[in-house]
């Protein structure tokens, strides 16, 4: 639908610059990590994430995570998870350990793009990405009722 057109083209890129989209992920991070609000600044440029707590699974000490990217700055969720001290599980870059077994790297998903209320005709509400192999099992493994989460049930935006 907007990538279709010109206009279409020119409305979507509009709507990143003006943060006018909700970009979320999910991620697995080590330790229980609470919900709550990152705002960082580096290098004059601000970074903010907003993290809800999912799940968490005392065996493993890992936390499902919901994670809505309010600016879009490059490693930008593993940056902050590294500072929090949790993070991503498998992200040797930045202190998350070994990859999980059966999996190939860090366990992060770009998941669902939502769109604003006011979008072009035929636009969906929302898009999302299906999990890769390893995380649909990895999920299904040790967070096998993430789905029924009021963030994830409830998410609009």
């Amino acid at each position: 639908c907007f990538s279709r057109t010109l206009n279409g083209a020119q409305w979507f890129s509009q709507c990143l610059r003006m943060n006018m989209m909700g970009k979320y992920y999910l991620g697995v991070v080590n330790g229980c990590l609470p919900s709550r609000l990152i705002r960082t600044v580096s290098g004059g440029q601000e970074a903010v994430t907003r993290c809800f707590l999912i799940s968490y699974n005392e065996s493993l000490d890992s936390s499902l995570m919901l994670f809505n990217l309010i600016t879009g700055k490059k490693h930008q969720i593993r940056k902050h998870m590294q500072e929090t001290g949790h993070p991503l599980a498998g992200d040797k870059r930045y202190g998350g350990g070994r990859t999980p077994a059966g999996c190939t790297g860090y366990l992060l998903h770009a998941w669902r793009l939502s769109f604003p209320e006011r979008r072009l005709e035929g636009l969906p509400t929302y898009v999302e990405a299906p999990l890769s192999s390893c995380m649909d099992s990895y999920l299904s493994r040790f967070f096998p009722d993430w789905k029924n989460a009021p963030e994830i049930r409830d998410l609009v935006r």
